[in-house]
């Protein structure tokens, strides 16, 4: 592949790094709700980064910025949650405190499990499961629970 090539597809390698693990995460999103449940999409979000941790450790330890593997791991989860949810409620739109409450929390479950993973997940994965899902704020419990 060319370096032309490389940047038609893909803005910079941090994109291209988190485009694989946003390929890895996207069906938990798609399936939640019907094939499975929060909890079970939460264990595919670690586990992931564990069936890979070479590569994800070196993508989260050498990666920064706003452009960082992060930001777009982050925020490519939030949209697939905002569309879900919205799929899940059969809306055309996210009432705002909604969209308002997923993003917030979406970005702090991402954050969280990048910090566990590349602190070497002291937490049991059961138990950190348990206390993502009891961070949830209520209104999201109850589209999501």
């Amino acid at each position: 592949m060319t370096t032309t090539t490389f940047y038609n597809h893909f803005a910079d390698k941090y994109v291209l790094l988190a485009s694989i693990y946003n390929k890895e995460i996207e069906p938990a999103f798609s399936q939640l709700g019907s094939k499975i449940i929060w909890r079970d999409a939460l264990r595919i979000f670690c586990t992931t980064l564990s069936d890979k941790q070479s590569f994800f450790l070196n993508a989260l330890k050498n990666t920064s910025g706003q452009n960082s593997f992060r930001y777009a791991t982050n925020d490519y989860a939030i949209d697939l949650l905002r569309e879900r949810l919205r799929i899940l409620g059969k809306e055309d739109a996210l009432p705002i405190e909604i969209d308002f409450l997923a993003k917030y929390y979406m970005r702090s479950v991402s954050e969280m499990i990048q910090d566990w993973f590349i602190g070497g997940q002291k937490i049991p994965l059961d138990n950190f499961i348990e206390l993502l899902v009891l961070a949830m704020p209520g209104p999201l419990k109850k589209r999501l629970l």
